[in-house]
């Protein structure tokens, strides 16, 4: 929990079970993601990317979309170039399209292809993001 930011510590506020349930579903995208790219950091990277698909496509298969979003624009809330904001907001929602419309123990393998098959946007200050493709 110490974690969390503000508006993610609201919404586990809200409903303490469900809560555990979303923080299980993030571990194991943590989990999958670090397994699949090993050698790469977070920021900006396929293991990112996929980090990010698995947990919103996850969540969404359990939770519904909207409830999904609203743990993705809150965790967000970080100070983190505005680029990189951009790159988990479009991942977040291509992820949570694929968690109403792919079977659930599919959706890791699919993040994970996804993110290996990315689009790279290159910014100005020599950040390379890597775009989930729809």
């Amino acid at each position: 929990m110490a974690e969390l930011n503000e508006s993610e510590r609201k919404i586990c506020a809200e409903n303490p079970i469900r809560c555990l349930a979303a923080l299980a579903v993030a571990k194991v995208a943590t989990d999958q993601s670090t397994s699949a790219f090993p050698s790469q950091s977070y920021d900006g990277t396929q293991r990112d990317a996929a980090r990010h698909c698995m947990w919103q496509s996850l969540l969404s298969a359990d939770h519904g979309s909207a409830y999904a979003k609203r743990w993705g624009d809150a965790h967000e809330e970080n100070p983190a170039p505005p680029a990189s904001h951009e790159m988990d907001f479009h991942n977040n929602a291509v992820a949570r399209v694929w968690g109403a419309q792919i079977a659930r123990n599919k959706l890791v393998a699919h993040c994970t292809t996804s993110a290996r098959a990315a689009a790279f946007k290159d910014y100005s200050d020599k950040q390379r993001l890597v775009y989930i493709v729809k």
